[in-house]
């Protein structure tokens, strides 16, 4: 996405990096500090834990920047600026056109992945880092069932395995009372399923037809026993 931007907007994609990114007083200052405090504290320098796409160590804060090298800090600090970018540029591009929303739909996804309360869905959404509510659900709901087509596709070529799982769910915020007995434990289960990577089209076509004579099989017709 950031790599797009900048290819459409180099001028603009300059501009909002000079003004995002910090100054070079303001790094000086920051890497003194960082020095006095080794020496101070007693503390080295130590590999990083490894870098993520974004170029952003897992679990990186200001806190741990003292033990950080100054190279990976640079990396780091170059990774957020572009994020900075790509959120801003997504916003104005989104109040000028809303069908431009990729950042606002991977947003309004992932919280509704995290389950994140309606609040914090309509405050994205005011901020302009996420489509509506309302918008998400629609979104869910078409990857839902686009989800669904492409497993009953995958499905029906023999190609493909199943898992089950059973699930036991104990809703802590349901209230029993002896009008209204309720049952706090409810019991599930769910199906994955996933590519026969080393199978190759065709090597299950014999299965519909073990199933059609098998003795497992509830709709079996008499001819069609062995």
């Amino acid at each position: 996405m950031a790599l797009q931007m900048e290819k459409h907007a180099p001028t603009f994609w300059m501009a909002l990096s000079k003004l995002l990114s910090p100054s070079d007083e303001q790094l000086h200052l920051q890497a003194r500090k960082r020095t006095e405090y080794r020496k101070r504290e007693g503390k080295s320098v130590v590999d990083t834990a490894a870098m993520e796409l974004d170029g952003i160590a897992e679990g990186e804060d200001e806190a741990t920047e003292v033990e950080t090298r100054e190279d990976v800090l640079e990396r780091q600090r170059v990774a957020r600026v572009r994020m900075k970018q790509v959120v801003c540029v997504s916003i104005i591009m989104n109040n000028r056109n809303l069908h431009c929303n990729t950042l606002q739909t991977l947003v309004g996804v992932f919280l509704h992945a995290c389950n994140a309360p309606e609040s914090v869905l309509n405050f994205a959404s005011h901020i302009g880092v996420s489509n509506s509510p309302s918008t998400n659900d629609t979104t869910i709901t078409s990857l839902s069932e686009d989800s669904t087509t492409v497993v009953r596709e995958s499905t029906t070529k023999g190609e493909s395995g199943f898992s089950y799982d059973n699930v036991d769910i104990n809703l802590k915020h349901s209230f029993s009372s002896v009008e209204h007995p309720t049952v706090s434990l409810i019991h599930m289960t769910s199906r994955m399923s996933f590519p026969l990577q080393h199978l190759k089209p065709g090597d299950l076509d014999c299965a519909s037809e073990l199933w059609r004579r098998s003795d497992l099989n509830p709709h079996r017709k008499p001819e069609d026993k062995y």
